[in-house]
């Protein structure tokens, strides 16, 4: 089985670290916009300003909202990312049910590719979708108008695109299949080198680097033009574990072996 262990654990934990972050900017917004209007109550209404240090009093009130305006967008970007990290239906590689996920979507998607097919048959016999097993009469009705539009040049429910586009879905759908289990395939290994070593690994699902001290900038700069990431919780230069990128890990650490020896 590919994929974390944790994965729905580690899922969860990023929504409500997002919410958290969400519900600490919205406390924050309460915060200064209730800061500003205290402020702004001792002034009487349609007092103008007097000198220099009323003025910039004032200053203060407007900038003290504007604060509470940029905490309360700020709560609303977090609460965007908790819900799309919470509705997100994306098959993810660290999912260690991906392959049963991603075999049922191939599943639904034949299913849809079989319908199709049987509809524009059913279609081209009755020249209307009316009495197709499933639908209502005003789906049936929706269909016909899509067959009969202008810009459907095929006059049919199914054109060939959206066809072609089905097939296309579950090719791609097969493909991750087949990478996801070379990936089940591969062992866990740890090569060290000098100043670093670098590691397969199952666990978490990754490639990485693990140096022995900063690495230099033509070293970081390769790492991350090379898609690794940074990973503060392991301390490691990390990337998705495949076959093809623990190939890549393996040059760059010969690149980086002869670097090292150099200076």
């Amino acid at each position: 089985m590919a994929g974390r262990a944790d994965y729905e654990e580690r899922k969860q934990a990023r929504i409500d670290r997002l919410n958290d972050a969400a519900d600490s900017a919205r406390e924050r917004s309460n915060a200064a916009c209730s800061r500003a209007h205290d402020m702004g109550s001792v002034i009487p209404f349609g007092q103008p300003v007097h000198g220099a240090a009323d003025r910039r009093y004032r200053e203060r009130i407007g900038e003290t909202m504007d604060r509470a305006a940029a905490e309360d967008k700020k709560a609303d970007y977090y609460e965007r990312r908790a819900e799309a990290a919470e509705n997100n239906t994306a098959i993810s590689s660290d999912d260690p049910n991906s392959v049963e996920k991603l075999q049922a979507k191939i599943d639904a998607l034949r299913a849809e590719q079989t319908r199709a097919k049987a509809l524009n048959a059913y279609y081209k016999k009755h020249g209307t979708a009316n009495g197709f097993e499933g639908l209502t009469d005003a789906q049936a009705a929706a269909v016909d108008a899509g067959a009969r539009a202008e810009y459907n040049l095929e006059k049919r429910p199914y054109p060939s695109y959206m066809l072609t586009s089905i097939n296309q879905r579950i090719k791609a759908a097969e493909e991750r299949i087949e990478r996801i289990k070379r990936t089940e395939a591969m062992p866990d290994e740890a090569i060290p080198y000098n100043r670093f070593v670098i590691e397969s690994s199952s666990e978490d699902n990754r490639v990485s680097f693990r140096f022995d001290e900063r690495v230099p900038e033509t070293i970081y700069a390769r790492l991350k033009s090379n898609g690794y990431k940074w990973a503060h919780s392991t301390g490691k230069w990390q990337r998705l574990r495949t076959p093809q990128a623990w190939a890549l890990t393996k040059r760059l650490a010969d690149e980086f072996s002869k670097y090292y020896e150099e200076v």
